[in-house]
């Protein structure tokens, strides 16, 4: 039955194919963008806990790192002045020892969490710390306490900003990756997304369902290409699916027929040249 069904032409298999690459296309839709790829991950806490957190915590750190950077400051400047008598010298030292102190401090601790991966550099690392913070702890504590009267609040006072400094880098710290492990986690998403639309853009062909929607192409071309001769509008009608199958498989061979024929060829001349036993 389906021997009475006409073969397409090169010129009808080529536009079927065209077809199936516009509807592959057309399933890879448009190009994907960034910004439709946020909060592909779920946070531990909502984006409002977040950002009241983020606030009290600059606020504690603005509040504890000047208190105690006006000690240290002073501290540097006085020390320095002692060893070389100049004003504007032992106003950069002073400026120098709050830096090296509470600023280095926060620096190495975020530094720990981020590039801290081998165990020499969180050796590194934890030893800038502790060398920092040990430099902030004893600058205030020769400010505001050596010589002085101890109390409770004094020692407080004194010795709590510069703990809270640090002790608030690294809540932000816990913040900030939390952060970049989300927009990592967007990011890669959308890396995948627009991957596989590329490779679908650059070769449909090679698409999985492009023999699908070439095959369909071709059934539609062959029902055009038929249907207009009366004979052979009723035997369209009966065909199943195991016709249909055969015929776009016959229009798949047809294209390779000359391929096939220089197979054949070589198989034959290998055949001849093989000696005889």
């Amino acid at each position: 039955m389906i021997e009475h069904i006409q073969p397409l032409t090169q010129q009808q298999r080529l536009e079927a194919r065209k077809k199936a690459i516009k509807v592959i296309e057309a399933l890879a839709g448009e190009k994907p963008k960034r910004e439709y790829f946020k909060n592909t991950s779920i946070s531990q806490y909502p984006h409002w806990i977040t950002g009241i957190v983020v606030a009290l915590s600059l606020v504690v750190l603005f509040t504890s790192f000047l208190l105690s950077a006006m000690r240290l400051y002073h501290i540097g400047y006085a020390t320095f002045y002692e060893t070389l008598k100049n004003d504007l010298s032992s106003t950069i030292a002073g400026f120098a020892i709050v830096l090296l102190s509470e600023a280095a401090a926060v620096l190495f601790t975020i530094a720990l969490s981020a590039i801290g991966q081998s165990k020499t550099q969180k050796r590194i690392l934890s030893a800038s710390i502790a060398g920092t913070a040990a430099l902030a702890l004893s600058g205030n504590y020769y400010v505001a306490l050596h010589g002085n009267e101890l109390t409770v609040f004094s020692v407080l006072e004194a010795m709590l900003p510069p703990l809270l400094t640090f002790s608030t880098a690294y809540v932000l710290k816990e913040l900030l990756l939390n952060i970049i492990e989300q927009r990592h986690a967007d990011q890669h998403a959308f890396a995948l997304v627009l991957l596989e639309w590329e490779q679908s853009i650059a070769n449909p062909e090679e698409h999985p369902k492009f023999l699908q929607a070439y095959a369909n192409e071709l059934r539609d071309a062959l029902i055009k290409d038929n249907r207009r001769k009366k004979a052979v509008k009723n035997i369209l009608e009966q065909l199943t699916n195991v016709d249909w199958q055969s015929l776009v498989k016959r229009e798949l061979q047809t294209e390779d027929w000359f391929d096939t024929v220089i197979s054949k060829s070589k198989e034959e001349n290998t055949a001849k040249e093989v000696p005889l036993a």
